[in-house]
């Protein structure tokens, strides 16, 4: 078992609460949105959330796509990154990495760089916490784990022993290995599926991007893993949320809005006396389009009921890999 807790206060370090500006695209006669995905470098669901409606394979030549490029920054776990320190955090209900780099020369900057990635499957939950990496690897070989093994039997699939690398090579050309038994940050042979619930618990990015990521940390990285599908953030004295699906466990088909409440009684602690309209907030979070939006501010408390009382902390744990 894994246990976490959010961080609830300021960091040591001031890094931007958003990144980047959402973009938009004229879609062309040969676009899907698999093929603007990796183009643009974001994630299948991304897109698809983003645009509501819109045919995955036949988006419509002419039709102006939105790049949800905006992204608020996830809590990570406690405590604050140190100066100088590179951090991992990694977002599963967005599906999307962001590496912290705290300068200890700039240390109200720190700098935000952020990937689509796939994460575990409803049956393969990828695990939350607090792991660091132990190994990087350049042209990984993989040997499949029993339970894939089985699974691919079951198709009536024999699987070889061991993969060497090359093209064939289910984990790509870069792996980084966690201090979690069984679970890597890698590359893939298949990159049309990045920005889905797809692996076996791993985290799967594009090709360039673990390159990058394989350029830039080291062993003994701090990983955080969290799942926040609705991020609040403070833009100056405005409130912005993004709102992710919230899946249940174990049901694919039906969404929870029960970490609403908790993810907006932390961002309420950071402007004592604030008061939100609920009724906008329960709109974003339900439409779950993936990108951040506004959230009104009342002047009049009695308009609302009271926010629920955010504890010090909110621990979640994973028993097995999602």
């Amino acid at each position: 078992m894994i246990a976490a807790a959010w961080l609830l206060g300021a960091a040591a370090v001031g890094f931007p609460p958003s990144i980047g500006q959402p973009v938009e695209r004229i879609v062309t006669a040969e676009d899907t949105i698999i093929d603007m995905a990796r183009r643009y470098r974001v994630g299948f669901t991304e897109i698809r959330q983003a645009n509501p409606g819109i045919d995955p394979w036949l988006p419509g030549e002419g039709r102006t796509v939105i790049l949800p490029a905006q992204h608020l920054l996830p809590r990570w776990l406690e405590p604050d990154p140190d100066a100088g320190e590179t951090r991992i955090l990694i977002n599963v209900a967005e599906m999307r990495l962001y590496v912290l780099f705290a300068d200890p020369a700039t240390p109200e900057r720190g700098r935000v760089v952020s990937f689509p990635i796939s994460v575990g499957r409803q049956d393969w939950r990828t695990p939350l916490g607090t792991t660091q990496i132990t190994q990087r690897i350049k042209d990984p070989t993989w040997t499949p784990p029993q339970s894939i093994r089985e699974e691919a039997q079951a198709r009536g699939e024999t699987l070889p022993d061991v993969v060497p690398a090359g093209p064939d090579n289910p984990l790509g050309q870069h792996a980084l290995r966690l201090a979690l038994p069984g679970y890597l940050i890698h590359g893939t042979n298949r990159p049309a599926g990045i920005g889905m619930q797809v692996t076996h618990g791993c985290i799967r990015m594009y090709p360039a991007d673990i390159a990058w990521l394989y350029d830039n940390v080291t062993v003994d990285t701090r990983v955080d893993l969290v799942n926040q599908p609705f991020k609040f953030r403070w833009i100056g004295e405005t409130l912005w949320l993004e709102a992710h699906a919230a899946w249940v466990p174990g049901a694919p088909d039906q969404q929870s809005l029960e970490p609403l409440d908790a993810a907006l009684a932390v961002a309420l602690e950071e402007r004592p006396g604030a008061v939100v309209d609920l009724d906008r907030v329960r709109e974003i979070a339900a439409s779950a389009v993936g990108m951040p939006e506004i959230v009104p501010l009342l002047a009049h408390p009695e308009q609302l009921a009271p926010a629920p009382h955010a504890p010090t902390t909110h621990t979640e744990s994973a028993d097995d890999p999602a």
